[in-house]
């Protein structure tokens, strides 16, 4: 799945989380729950190959960045588990760049989890744009 969701549902976890070890937790939970959904990648492969894909992943990521800052804006005195929580939400794909793209070999058993967990069918991006909106759109209705 893409950023924007990974984020909005980690930002919906956090508005509702008391506690950051709670939030974090949820995040990354919520990570593996989201990857197992049919959904598109814009991504062939975790393994970065030009300046195209790195500008995917950051026009992704500022959107994202962006969406959040905007829905959680009223909510200030929880920026810190919002944080945490979004930072759960995203872990599993940032270890699995750093396992695939900089060859840290004692991030294999994180990723080998990742990859069994996530949905291994390859979807268009009309297949998975329906799903992904759906994730979306709940996340921003339990931010706001």
């Amino acid at each position: 799945m893409v950023i924007i969701p990974h984020m909005l549902v980690g930002a919906a976890i956090g508005v509702h989380s008391k506690n950051i070890g709670a939030a974090f937790l949820f995040g990354l939970i919520s990570h593996y729950l989201a990857d197992m959904l049919p959904h598109w990648e814009y991504l062939d492969s975790p393994k970065l190959e030009g300046i195209k894909g790195l500008l995917k992943i950051f026009l992704d990521f500022l959107i994202a960045s962006s969406l959040v800052i905007f829905l959680v804006w009223d909510y200030p005195e929880k920026a810190l588990i919002i944080s945490f929580a979004i930072f759960g939400s995203l872990l599993p794909d940032f270890l699995m760049f750093a396992y695939v793209n900089l060859k840290l070999k004692f991030l294999k058993i994180p990723q080998d989890i990742h990859s069994k967990i996530h949905n291994s069918k390859t979807f268009s991006f009309w297949q998975g744009l329906p799903v992904t909106l759906l994730v979306i759109i709940v996340s921003i209705l339990l931010i706001i």
